[in-house]
């Protein structure tokens, strides 16, 4: 027999709309990215998750000089993946003209987005805020709080779902692609 107990709810829980628990996340943010610097990665020497970014074969520039002029997009960086293309534009994406085998992406996606470095436990070291990405060269620039010592320790970068300025301010979430 299974016993089930049930406990009244306590009279001290404080009901919370969306606005409140979004102002708590934002003090919170902007307390972490105090102290922040920004540091430089080469991203070829990282594991990459929640990205589909260099996880296929990096397509030539004729082809995506091809691809562009096709889909009436300027792409700046494209790879071959299983799923078919990834494709980055750095034009505003304003409606959904891209066919099942393409994935497009703007820049702009990546801009302010936040990340998670993990160590080789993949236990969270710190967060970061993305401030430029290079596509071309594979380096991004993040704003963090990370000192030199726990960088070494960082072996991959989870990109979240959630884009913010260092100051804790949420700039609203993004599809998270993986």
């Amino acid at each position: 027999d299974t016993i089930i107990y049930r406990f009244p709810m306590s009279n001290k829980i404080i009901n919370k709309d969306m606005r409140h628990r979004k102002g708590e996340r934002e003090k919170k943010f902007k307390a972490y990215f105090k102290s922040i610097r920004d540091v430089e990665l080469d991203l070829s020497k990282f594991a990459l998750m929640g990205t589909f970014y260099m996880s296929g074969r990096r397509i030539k520039e004729e082809e995506l000089a091809r691809l562009s002029k096709e889909m009436k997009k300027n792409f700046v960086y494209g790879e071959k993946i299983p799923e078919g293309y990834y494709l980055v534009t750095d034009e505003k994406i304003t409606e959904n003209q891209d066919s099942i085998d393409r994935i497009i992406v703007s820049t702009a996606w990546f801009r302010n987005l936040i990340i998670g470095l993990n160590d080789k436990h993949d236990f969270l070291v710190s967060l970061g805020i993305i401030k430029n990405f290079d596509f071309e060269k594979s380096k991004i620039i993040l704003h963090t709080p990370i000192s030199d010592d726990d960088l070494k320790n960082v072996v991959t970068l989870n990109f979240g779902s959630i884009n913010l300025l260092p100051t804790g301010r949420e700039l609203g979430k993004t599809l998270r692609l993986l």
